[in-house]
């Protein structure tokens, strides 16, 4: 008589009686959580709705909102955007109301040699300081010249960018700061042309985030009317001003803060 293989093998015998016990256990156990009660704790454990501050729960579109309106959620964000609602909160950041800093941020941007830029003496000086460059024998101390005022260039480019942000990170007023960003990329402007470098802080400053959420007819005469875009430009001013109002139109209409923001994401 032939023996069956579980009888040849007392491992196999071993394993197909552990696995028989386990879904055995497992049976007992589902059969066990159908039947039992749930409890009130439970239940209102179960439910995310509220959490525990008692304040509704940022749905998921809302923070997709957020995320479009701001650079990035945070509590004071998220905060506002509850106490005000969709609406309320969106009125509030067009209104653009004295942007508030956290002190030491603030203390970092008022420690900036760009904070307090002059760009019309600075412009001057920094042209005269090239042609006394310009005229000195060739050799080390020409090229030292040059590059301690190429450097000091480079500081206040960099210190533009710093400060940008700075306002980005930190600045209550998230949507300006949007679309300050959004602006400037617009009607953008090369640092390493010309003096540009010493020009490019008051550029954002004076000429983009004054009108980034104003008239649109504001903006492009301040930015074209500005030191930093006519150097830019060079000869071909007068060329790109006529240019510029029929390119820019349509991006207009379609960044209109309250168009860009008012409605749901798609996605």
């Amino acid at each position: 008589m032939e023996l069956p293989p579980s009888a040849r093998n007392p491992v196999l015998t071993r394993l197909t009686g552990a696995f028989a016990a386990t879904c055995t256990l497992l049976l007992l156990a589902c059969a066990g959580c159908a039947t039992r009660p749930v409890s009130a704790t439970t239940s209102d454990a179960a439910r995310p709705t509220t959490p525990a501050s008692g304040l509704p729960v940022l749905q998921h579109d809302d923070a997709l909102w957020l995320e479009r309106v701001t650079f990035g959620l945070d509590s004071a964000a998220v905060s506002e955007f509850r106490r005000l609602g969709r609406e309320r909160f969106l009125e509030r950041q067009l209104q653009a109301r004295d942007s508030v800093l956290p002190a030491p941020i603030a203390a970092q941007i008022g420690a900036l040699e760009v904070a307090h830029a002059d760009p019309a003496h600075w412009l001057a000086e920094v042209n005269a300081q090239y042609k006394t460059i310009n005229a000195m024998p060739d050799g080390a101390d020409k090229e030292q010249a040059r590059k301690m005022l190429n450097d000091r260039g480079n500081k206040l480019g960099y210190e533009a960018v710093r400060r940008e942000l700075l306002r980005a990170v930190y600045s209550s007023n998230q949507l300006q700061e949007q679309m300050t960003w959004f602006w400037l990329n617009h009607f953008s402007v090369h640092q390493y042309k010309a003096n540009l470098r010493w020009l490019v802080g008051d550029y954002e400053e004076q000429a983009i985030r004054p009108h980034a959420l104003g008239r649109f007819k504001d903006l492009v005469l301040a930015t074209l009317q500005h030191p930093a875009m006519l150097q830019y430009l060079g000869t071909s001013t007068r060329i790109m001003r006529v240019n510029s109002w029929s390119c820019t139109r349509s991006a207009w209409t379609a960044a209109t803060p309250k168009r860009m923001y008012s409605s749901s994401p798609a996605c």
